[in-house]
């Protein structure tokens, strides 16, 4: 057995903040990006008002700052996912904006709601009269979006519990209903016959419900046109950078840079074994990189493709190092200098977590 698999893996990440130099990594974020995003989403969207998505902690980049962000730029609708990240909103942003869960909550969880102002968004029968039973007690009409599923088989009451609900209006007693809202399943495939079905059947439903502003479009959504844009429009993954409109090139600015350690660089000659012993077919320049976890070995098991690089023999190479043959790499570039690997690292790849990360440094500009 491998006595190395035993021993347990330090927890780097509990040492707190580093330097950059001693940083294996250094991870860029770009606040001003996002906000020229969002400007350039809110102008596509028309007379819809365009929302912020920052669930998952603003998709990892820090949900505070980011929502700060866009409120600056005159957002005042926010979604997450889960009632914790409602909860750490409202203390961030204040009593202003209205920040929707889009998770709807867990059971006995509604008081804490309440007191945080928030938006529960309901998605089931069973949501609906707890959140009703809560605005009773409390003597007042609660916020409240209802999500109806339109096509996707994901959140959302399904069309037949749409009409039952519809024939129960005593269902929304203690509910101000403040939005009606589904979400699509094939925008960024503009063509896509699913679209129009969604369309049609989320004018259906939510004619079936108490009269409110209505919201269908995510990031690819804003794409589709007017039709598809309703009253609100609630963007996430292009606000940081991720292509809304897969089939043409990326309106969006990239917001996320991600750069890993130059350890060595030198020069192999033809002939000569590499890290596995596989003997390298030309000469090259090579360099060794220094990192790991962010990676995306999980769901490519192949290290990241830089401009002007090829692999040498061996996509693999040992422990947290990657080997990589540089047709433009200086020769003279020093150890411990930072290298980009993606100028927007926010891809849809699987990341390795099962080990933590290295050292890294975040820095954010504005």
């Amino acid at each position: 057995m491998d006595d190395a698999a035993e021993r347990p893996i330090p927890n780097t990440e509990a040492a707190g903040p580093v330097s950059e130099a001693v940083a294996g990594a250094i991870l860029s974020i770009d606040l001003g990006a996002i906000r020229e995003n969002y400007r350039r989403l809110k102008a596509r969207a028309g007379s819809a008002h365009c929302a912020g998505v920052v669930k998952a902690d603003g998709y990892g980049l820090g949900a505070a700052a980011v929502a700060a962000t866009l409120a600056a730029e005159g957002c005042t609708s926010f979604f997450v996912a889960l009632l914790p990240e409602g909860i750490a909103l409202r203390k961030a942003l204040g009593p202003g904006p209205v920040i929707h869960v889009l998770n709807g909550l867990p059971p006995g969880s509604e008081n804490e709601a309440v007191e945080a102002g928030l938006c529960v968004v309901i998605n089931s029968s069973t949501q609906l009269t707890a959140w009703s039973e809560a605005g009773q007690q409390a003597g007042r009409k609660l916020p409240a979006a209802i999500q109806v599923d339109s096509g996707m088989s994901r959140l959302g009451m399904p069309p037949a519990e749409v009409e039952e609900l519809s024939h129960k209006p005593d269902s929304f007693d203690g509910i101000a209903v403040t939005l009606v809202m589904s979400h699509l399943a094939c925008a960024d495939e503009p063509a896509h016959p699913a679209n129009e079905r969604q369309w049609l059947t989320f004018e259906r439903l939510r004619k079936m419900l108490p009269e409110a502003p209505a919201s269908l479009a995510n990031s690819s959504g804003i794409f589709l046109g007017p039709a598809f844009q309703f009253d609100l429009v609630r963007p996430g993954a292009a606000l940081y950078g991720i292509n809304p409109t897969p089939a043409d090139p990326n309106p969006m600015l990239p917001v996320v840079r991600l750069q890993a350690k130059v350890v060595q660089t030198r020069s192999v000659e033809k002939g000569q074994a590499s890290a596995t012993a596989t003997p390298i077919a030309r000469r090259m320049r090579s360099g060794w990189r220094r990192f790991r976890s962010a990676m995306p070995m999980a769901g490519t098991g192949a290290p990241p493709r830089l401009p002007g690089s090829r692999t040498c023999g061996c996509p693999l190479s040992e422990g947290c190092r990657w080997i990589r043959s540089y047709s433009t790499f200086p020769p003279c570039r020093p150890a411990g200098s930072a290298k980009a690997i993606w100028s927007n690292c926010l891809v849809r790849h699987r990341v390795s977590t099962t080990r933590p990360a290295m050292p890294a440094r975040s820095a954010t500009r504005s």
